[in-house]
């Protein structure tokens, strides 16, 4: 686990009070692009939670670098297209918002639930 997957686990614990079992099955849902959002996301906070008001930004590494620092093995996510009622779209963006964890982690999670009861 490299310094800033450590410091996402630790924010994800500190700041979104989540157990060390929840986080890491949360940034295992995310891919390395939002793991770094949700990252700098979470520095956001936690700053101003200590009273400091702005964040240094940190340069975007290119995606080249951000591919070839997947996991070797990682089953590769595909495109899918559902429509969805606008309420249930609502309540998944309002969701996102509250955990930092993106819509498409949300729908992931669902539909492995639902799998796993219907086996």
């Amino acid at each position: 686990m490299n310094a800033e997957s450590r410091e996402l686990l630790h924010l994800l614990q500190t700041v979104r009070r989540h157990s060390k079992k929840d986080a890491l099955a949360l940034m295992r849902g995310l891919a390395p692009e939002g793991q770094r959002s949700l990252l700098i996301e979470l520095r956001r906070i936690f700053l101003e939670s200590r009273g400091q008001k702005s964040l240094p930004l940190a340069p975007v590494q290119p995606s080249v670098t951000v591919q070839a620092q997947e996991a070797p093995g990682k089953a590769k996510k595909v495109p899918y297209s559902l429509l969805l009622p606008p309420a249930m779209l609502e309540s998944l963006k309002a969701l996102s918002e509250r955990d930092g964890a993106p819509v498409s982690h949300h729908i992931r999670l669902a539909i492995k639930a639902y799998l796993g009861k219907v086996r």
